[in-house]
């Protein structure tokens, strides 16, 4: 838009019959070129934003509480919460650094790790319009997994990285995650097997979801987690990869009824069921029907490890 800004001295308002999130705003006095936008939506504003010096105001929303919002650019200009309004912990895709691509179809995005280990997507589906890769350099505001779940045993809590696909995508747009381990220390002293990674679709979720990785390389000690969409990803290790064997509950059992046990299924292991000690026979599944009574185990084997 050419010509004149007309200027007055009414009071600013931000988000006027606004329904809905706001977070990390900020107030600038000149106009941005769009990369440099792009270049810092979905990162941590610093010293090295190169218009720094065009900043008015900068309100990030961790107040937690109250009506006066805080502006933590220096420049003393704190706003005014107006109307019905809930505080709540946040929803933003911000890292301490980020890369991104325009038209992300064929392109791949990748961020090191502060361990030397690193995050990759590639395949990105459903044409968004933007893809944002970033990581956040610092402890998770979540570190346990969903009520109830007990393969996984702990996350990493230096660093995390998150996917973002903009202009609508949420939901639709999906690429192809893999993670290059093998210098993180945090998996020191663990198989292979059990390394793997919690996801959870935005940052103010307060628990990480477990997911298996469909396929491991242990040679290049690396994971791979195809087709998610937005989310993010954090190192984590799995106490039991295969999971527990579970039966249904019940109160009690007629003579020559039976209980199906079952674990999780991976393609990339061998089954053996045990009663009482020893090997059953073609029980090479990971279910099977228990009628006798006794005790009963199964061993899992991959390339990797074997549990029992």
């Amino acid at each position: 838009q050419a010509g004149n800004l007309a200027t007055n001295t009414d009071t600013l308002f931000l988000g006027n019959q606004y329904q809905g999130e706001m977070d990390e705003v900020r107030y600038w006095n000149a106009a941005l070129p769009g990369n440099t936008i792009r270049d810092w939506m979905c990162r941590k504003l610093s010293t090295g934003h190169p218009n720094q010096n065009a900043l008015i105001a900068r309100w990030d929303f961790d107040d937690g509480q109250g009506t006066t919002l805080s502006d933590v650019s220096g420049n003393n200009l704190d706003g005014t919460l107006i109307g019905p309004l809930m505080w709540g912990p946040s929803s933003a895709p911000i890292g301490d650094s980020s890369v991104w691509t325009i038209n992300p179809a064929g392109a791949t995005l990748v961020m090191e790790g502060p361990n030397g280990d690193s995050l990759l997507v590639d395949n990105i589906i459903n044409q968004p319009s933007t893809a944002h890769l970033y990581i956040v350099n610092e402890k998770a505001s979540a570190t346990v997994f969903q009520n109830g779940n007990s393969q996984y045993e702990s996350v990493d809590t230096t660093h995390y990285w998150g996917i973002f696909y903009d202009f609508g995508a949420l939901g639709t747009a999906r690429g192809d995650i893999h993670y290059y381990y093998n210098s993180n220390p945090y998996f020191n002293n663990v198989q292979e097997c059990e390394v793997a990674m919690g996801t959870r679709l935005q940052a103010n979720i307060p628990f990480w979801n477990p997911f298996l990785p469909l396929s491991k390389d242990p040679v290049n000690n690396i994971i791979n987690y195809p087709s998610f969409p937005r989310s993010e990803f954090i190192p984590a290790v799995m106490n039991n990869p295969y999971g527990l064997v579970n039966s249904p509950a019940t109160d009690s059992i007629c003579d020559g009824d039976s209980l199906q046990l079952l674990s999780s299924y991976s393609p990339l292991a061998t089954y053996q069921w045990f009663y009482n000690g020893s090997a059953i026979a073609n029980s090479d599944t990971n279910i099977w029907s228990a009628y006798l009574g006794g005790t009963y185990s199964l061993t899992i084997t991959d390339s990797q490890c074997t549990f029992t």
